[in-house]
């Protein structure tokens, strides 16, 4: 009987090593809570994190649904929030980390430079760039400590100096976007070193919450996709990455790269 409870005892701690392990911050909605069903889905411990889970709802049933899923409530732009989560979870092995919490500033799209509003641009450079940055310095160790050791940068064609067109419109989120493509291209040397493979990641055009159904704004964006299809394209490429991929821009589809 001992030995059969000693055999159990190594099984079930096997299990519980073997369970991999994401953090994923702007769970609540979109892009990052479509990555919360897919992870959860395949099986996955999921740290969910968002401003506000109270408000939550959608990713709230999913918590209570599945207790793999555990919600913490963080704010990318709050250094001291960020670094007590860290030593929150300090013995815990990350082994992907998805920077996706981000501020798109559509309401500044059109505005030319005259009508820039420089207090709203730091406030969009403070979430879309430097937030994963401190995510990033605080949790490197952890995500050093896993099996996978990935850290993934969601950001977008419209940080690409090839991709982009010169057209007055988009400046501050095309500026957040391409320097965090920098930073995540000079930062993937450093955590390189940890073995960690960093890379930028564009998610798609990918169908929004908005009154317009998938099918109407289909019509106007040929190329959009839902979020469900762009969670589980990433969550393919992200298992696809190996070493020689750190510090690269990759697109969702797996295996397709993009140019900086």
């Amino acid at each position: 009987m001992r030995k059969l409870l000693l055999v159990l005892l190594m099984f079930v701690t096997a299990c519980v090593q073997a369970e991999s392990t994401v953090l994923i911050t702007g769970s609540n909605r979109g892009i990052g809570l479509g990555l919360v069903k897919e992870y959860a889905a395949h099986g996955w411990r999921v740290i969910a994190t968002c401003r506000s889970p109270e408000s939550a709802q959608e990713l709230q049933m999913l918590a209570q649904a599945n207790n793999r899923i555990i919600i913490e409530a963080l704010d990318v732009t709050d250094p001291a929030a960020i670094t007590a989560l860290a030593e929150k979870y300090k013995k815990q092995p990350i082994d992907v980390l998805i920077n996706n919490a981000g501020l798109l500033p559509v309401d500044e799209w059109n505005k030319p430079l005259k009508e820039m509003d420089f207090d709203y641009a730091r406030k969009v450079f403070d979430v879309n760039t430097f937030g994963p940055v401190r995510i990033m310095q605080a949790f490197m160790d952890h995500v050093a400590a896993s099996g996978e050791k990935k850290i993934i940068n969601i950001s977008s064609q419209a940080g690409s100096f090839a991709n982009s067109s010169h057209e007055p419109k988009r400046y501050v989120y095309r500026g957040s976007k391409a320097a965090l493509n920098m930073f995540t291209f000079d930062i993937a040397h450093e955590l390189g070193q940890l073995g960690i493979t960093t890379i930028a990641l564009h998610p798609g055009v990918v169908h929004s919450q908005t009154d317009e159904s998938f099918e109407e704004a289909k019509q106007r964006f040929p190329g959009l996709i839902t979020v469900a299809e762009s969670a589980a394209k990433i969550y393919q490429t992200v298992a696809g990455l190996t070493p020689a991929d750190n510090g690269k821009f990759f697109s969702y589809e797996p295996g397709v790269q993009m140019p900086w």
